[in-house]
């Protein structure tokens, strides 16, 4: 039955070509975007570090559990401007995505070979609802790794008396 399926597939594909060059298309400007997102990203980010010649150059010289303690430190005074830059990205990358995403399978089934296909606003809400979803599961993954952590910090804890 796959095999079926899979070989319907591909000759659809070679009746109507455009079906193959739209979802590489769109899948493509969504990566261009993404990219560019990225680098933005690393730019304002890295803009925020300053960097000192002679303290990279006597990170050498430490042994790994002092780098290791020296570069979380690092990151922990820049980890509010790397929570907007990773909001602002999601957020926007995001949009991005359930746009082109929804444009790119209406435009597809728009095609003859998939008639009578779906309208805009059905793409779109689709699109939508999975952009959603893998938010919330982002969000979801966060604050089950920060859970434990603030359990560990937030009790209060107990107290041993010493044994007589």
């Amino acid at each position: 039955m796959a095999s079926n399926v899979l070989r319907e597939g591909f000759l659809e594909v070679i009746r109507d070509p455009a079906l193959l060059l739209i979802e590489i298309g769109w899948r493509w400007t969504f990566g261009a975007i993404a990219i560019l997102v990225f680098a933005a990203s690393a730019f304002f980010l890295l803009g925020s570090i300053n960097f000192d010649p002679h303290r990279l150059e006597s990170l050498m010289a430490l042994n790994p559990w002092q780098l290791a303690r020296t570069l979380a430190g690092l990151l922990a005074s820049v980890s509010a401007v790397l929570f907007r830059v990773a909001a602002v990205a999601s957020f926007l990358l995001a949009v991005c995505w359930t746009i082109l995403s929804a444009l790119g399978r209406y435009v597809t089934l728009t095609r003859p070979a998939l008639a009578p296909g779906a309208s805009l606003r059905a793409c779109l809400a689709i699109s939508a609802a999975r952009a959603l979803v893998a938010l919330a599961a982002i969000l979801a993954w966060i604050t089950a790794g920060l859970l434990p952590a603030c359990s560990v910090r937030c009790l209060p804890q107990k107290k041993l008396s010493p044994s007589r």
